[in-house]
């Protein structure tokens, strides 16, 4: 199996992907996720997650799939960066988009020089932060 959409199943967690390790496309938006699935530390060749729509309470902190190359993390409630997401050396689109109480994106991210797409729309990322990573990242489209 490499593609599996389980969106809108009102679904709490997805600890039983871990076996699933071909899985290079996982799309589990609209569900009830309050914490990050740890199963997904363990896909080593995801390459898309969307996790739009779900409610999680704690960051992500850990070391992310490195083949990850787009993620979504739209209206999920985030209050903090997921740190996590510096080290993807082949992230291309990240959107962080409709979470309003993500306050500060850290400067490390203008290191990531292989991102295309960074989306921080109706975030709480201030306009002189923004205006930093413009000018830091010109290869970057930056929606806001």
């Amino acid at each position: 199996l490499h593609h599996l959409d389980v969106s809108a199943n009102e679904l709490v967690d997805l600890d039983n992907i871990f076996c699933l390790e071909k899985l290079t496309f996982l799309s589990a938006e609209m569900n009830n996720l309050t914490r990050f699935p740890f199963a997904i530390y363990q896909l080593d060749n995801l390459e898309y997650l969307n996790l739009t729509k779900n409610n999680f309470a704690s960051g992500i902190k850990d070391s992310l799939p490195g083949n990850l190359e787009e993620f979504i993390l739209m209206n999920d409630n985030l209050s903090e960066f997921p740190s996590g997401i510096l080290g993807l050396r082949r992230l291309k689109v990240l959107n962080l988009s409709y979470n309003p109480l993500l306050k500060h994106i850290p400067s490390e991210l203008t290191r990531m020089i292989q991102l295309q797409k960074l989306n921080l729309r109706a975030t709480g990322v201030s306009a002189e932060e923004i205006e930093f990573l413009l000018q830091a990242m010109p290869e970057c489209e930056i929606v806001y």
